[in-house]
């Protein structure tokens, strides 16, 4: 499970962000908020934690994979090409979100230490 960057993308525009403002409220330039969000740049978890911040959304939002099919509300095809049962999906979840929150953990140390 990786960073949804359409979901963050959605969410900048939504809020109606321009670039410039973004790049204020992260610390960095405009042009880096655009490498960001055309895949240009890699997102480091800091930035992934100042972008929840800003948007007021859990970090975990941007790691989340939902079926499409149950959006569309196509059930007859949840899950098709794919041999995972539920059980083993809900363990490999649980296990990328135990890696998340490590990952989380870490980057507020290293916030704390850089705000010192």
């Amino acid at each position: 499970m990786g960073f949804n960057i359409l979901k963050l993308k959605e969410l900048v525009k939504r809020k109606k962000l321009q670039h410039k403002e973004l790049g204020t409220l992260l610390g960095v330039s405009d042009r880096t908020v655009l490498n960001y969000l055309t895949e240009r740049t890699k997102i480091d978890v800091e930035t992934i934690y100042k972008f929840s911040q800003i948007l007021e959304v859990p970090v975990g939002y941007f790691f989340d994979q939902t079926d499409n099919s149950i959006i569309k509300g196509d059930y007859n095809n949840i899950g098709s090409g794919n041999n995972m049962t539920i059980y083993q999906a809900n363990s490999q979840l649980k296990d990328d979100l135990i890696q998340c929150q490590k990952e989380l953990i870490k980057a507020k140390e290293r916030i704390e230490l850089l705000s010192k």
